[in-house]
């Protein structure tokens, strides 16, 4: 329909064409009476004849005429005229996404863009309808670069099977719901990121085309376009949480800093080994104190002990009787023999030695001390320990 070029439909003088959405052709106008210019969307020839794709443009053009959103592209004017329905739109100079596929080659770009048709979305949906056509050349870019979705409810023409961006319950005459959307929303993102539209009826590749994507990434596009609608996020909002969080930044790592020793840590009182240390040491006194005196008595018996004497006393001789028949002849005093002696140590009693006298110390009083001691220590221990818990306290409050 080049052939409008240069003429005028219901007022609007025909400029030049500036798209093709495949069944129908978009030109830019001009509207003397605002002096402002349009797009003017005429449908096909050939398409006029189908009375669906017919009933489709028109209900579109007039649920887009009563919606007012950001995210909406707004329809100033529709009808017919010489057998041609025509639509009439706001005049964008950035165009479609279509015409700025490059722009949206970044990962975090393509995500925001995304990102921003989901309210749109979402205001179709409250009323009552779904897009069912989302495709870059139905997002047409606002001021600002605003995405503004335009040619939602629209049934798909008989050319529709093998568009990359439907579903395959909608080219299968299935129902078609917000998963149909999401699909859409999929295929999109492919293509934002991969600079051209997947294969149709094929599962993507994406990594394979742009190694540089996340898995994260590829993984959300895989799941939106499943084949089975409940296998798909459920929702477009479900669809760009799951997208945000794949594309959550990672913290860097902060460079490895040299090796530096360890420091020393303070080493607190373990008052446990001393607490048990202490009840060691009383139950070793009082073991000592219980058994000692029994190893004194052993050691120190009170009965005297007799000391005997370093020579035994010389034998008696027996004594001589002297003859009866005459008495000896007496000898002169040096003659006769020496009167013998009882030996030094003969007729003494045996030296005895006191109990606890031997010169060394009694180990009875040295164990009362050492228990006395002990139990010094522990208490000593347990007021140290509560008074530490005490101070450990107010300083955690």
């Amino acid at each position: 329909m080049s052939d409008l070029i240069g003429k005028t439909i219901a007022g609007y003088q025909i400029i030049e064409m500036i798209d093709d959405s495949g069944r129908a052709e978009v030109y830019k106008g001009f509207q003397p009476d605002e002096n402002r210019y349009v797009a003017v969307k005429v449908l096909k020839p050939d398409v006029q004849n189908d009375q669906a794709a017919v009933a489709s443009f028109t209900k579109y053009a007039q649920l887009a005429a009563g919606m007012q959103h950001p995210n909406i592209l707004p329809v100033l004017d529709s009808g017919q005229e010489d057998g041609a329905n025509y639509l009439v739109t706001p005049f964008m100079e950035s165009r479609s996404a279509a015409d700025n596929l490059s722009s949206y080659a970044d990962l975090n770009q393509a995500q925001r863009f995304v990102s921003d048709t989901i309210p749109g979305l979402e205001y179709i949906y409250s009323q009552g309808t779904v897009h069912g056509n989302l495709r870059p050349t139905n997002i047409i870019l606002g001021a600002q670069r605003q995405p503004q979705l335009a040619d939602f409810g629209m049934v798909p023409s008989s050319s529709a099977a093998a568009s990359p961006y439907n579903s395959p319950e909608q080219v299968q005459g299935g129902v078609v719901d917000q998963r149909t959307d999401v699909y859409a929303l999929g295929a999109l993102l492919y293509t934002l990121l991969a600079g051209k539209a997947p294969d149709p009826g094929t599962v993507v590749n994406l990594r394979g085309v742009r190694p540089d994507v996340p898995q994260s990434v590829e993984q959300v596009v895989l799941k939106a376009m499943a084949q089975n609608p409940d296998q798909r996020f459920q929702s477009p909002r479900e669809f760009q949480n799951s997208l945000n969080n794949a594309l959550q930044p990672v913290a860097p790592q902060p460079a490895a800093a040299p090796a530096q020793p360890p420091p020393q840590e303070k080493k607190g009182t373990n008052w446990t080994a001393i607490l048990l240390g202490g009840a060691l040491v009383i139950i070793m006194c009082l073991c000592v104190g219980l058994v000692g005196p029994k190893i004194m008595d052993y050691l120190n018996p009170t009965q005297p002990v007799s000391v005997e004497p370093i020579q035994p006393p010389a034998a008696q001789p027996p004594a001589q009787q002297p003859p009866e028949q005459q008495p000896p002849a007496q000898q002169p005093p040096e003659q006769q023999p020496p009167a013998q002696q009882p030996p030094p140590d003969a007729g003494q009693q045996p030296e005895q030695v006191p109990a606890g006298e031997g010169g060394g110390f009694n180990l009875p009083i040295c164990n009362g001390s050492i228990g006395f001691m002990g139990g010094s220590a522990l208490i000593a221990g347990v007021f140290a320990f509560k008074r530490r818990t005490r101070l450990r306290s107010r300083k955690a409050d």
